[in-house]
């Protein structure tokens, strides 16, 4: 094409005129362009390919850089964000007619499954919050009727006692018998016999691997309950184990006054300081590649 362009014969006064020679000396460059010779050789594939890694979300895209950076060392050794992985978020100590709520609103937002271990002592004020716990699809698993340490613990029979409590209130909601359970305070509280008695009354413990340590009697801020949650997660992640995250929707309280700088006052702050945390644990969790289950009998994790 170019060739057969150059060929035609041009009439010499054209060609003394400077502006005319500027736009034959543009044409011959744009036929030398179209035709190959001079354009630098480049893959189609290979632009599509880098807008498509930019725009693609990295697995550290929300958290924090120091989290991001270890988060690089440990996906070349056990994490593999093509392989489908579950994650279990569970909620202890409720219902709270003033916390659950909130934390429900977030689950239904992000369209995410939980499971929440209620206190038997909490439910005849919160039947509500119990009935949407249930409708919205997430689990309960029982975390006996007191919550009372010296109470539970004194003796085998007392604890299950205790525990059957609070399965009585949960059947009138679930009508069948729910025998997923959480020790207060986790399995190590459990004697081998009461483990054994447990086991032969067809209780199915579950305790957890990853704690955002929002039970900290000295309170916890919502970015301390992300980064502790996160760090959980990447060294669960290095076992190839499934995390068991361990969150609190806290007590039933009455009111959310209390005497500044009071035990009360960091419990409330930091049940307020979980609901802002919660959506960013979620994002980062799906980042990770993980979908959400509901615990059940056959939830891996410490027993």
């Amino acid at each position: 094409l170019f060739q057969g362009a150059c060929s035609l014969p041009v009439p010499t006064e054209i060609l003394h005129g400077p502006l005319v020679r500027h736009k034959l000396l543009f044409c011959c460059l744009l036929l030398l362009i179209l035709s190959g010779c001079i354009w630098p050789e480049r893959s189609p594939n290979r632009g599509i390919e880098v807008n498509f890694r930019e725009e693609k979300p990295s697995p550290g895209a929300f958290l924090p850089p120091a989290e991001a950076g270890e988060e690089a060392a440990v996906s070349g050794a056990a994490y593999h964000p093509e392989a489908k992985k579950v994650v279990y978020l569970t909620f202890d100590d409720g219902p709270s007619r003033h916390f659950t709520p909130r934390v429900l609103d977030i689950l239904a937002r992000y369209q995410v499954k939980a499971t929440f271990m209620v206190v038997g002592v909490n439910i005849p004020q919160n039947r509500d919050v119990v009935q949407r716990i249930i409708v919205e699809g997430h689990a309960l698993g029982n975390h006996t009727y007191s919550h009372d340490y010296k109470k539970i613990y004194r003796s085998p029979d007392a604890f299950v006692q205790d525990l059957r409590l609070c399965g009585d209130l949960l059947q009138e909601f679930t009508g069948r018998p729910v025998k997923i359970f959480r020790a207060p305070g986790g399995p190590g509280n459990l004697s081998p016999a009461l483990k054994q008695q447990l086991k032969q009354l067809g209780y199915h413990s579950v305790g957890w691997n990853i704690t955002g340590d929002d039970a900290n009697p000295h309170g916890a801020s919502a970015e301390h309950i992300y980064r502790t949650v996160m760090e959980g997660v990447m060294r669960v992640e290095k076992t190839n184990a499934a995390p068991v995250i361990l969150l609190h929707d806290g007590a039933d309280l009455h009111t959310l006054e209390a005497p500044p700088n009071s035990a009360l006052a960091r419990y409330i702050e930091t049940r307020k300081n979980l609901i802002l945390a919660l959506p960013k644990i979620i994002e980062s969790l799906r980042a990770r590649g993980y979908t959400f289950a509901v615990v059940d009998e056959k939830t891996p994790g410490p027993r």
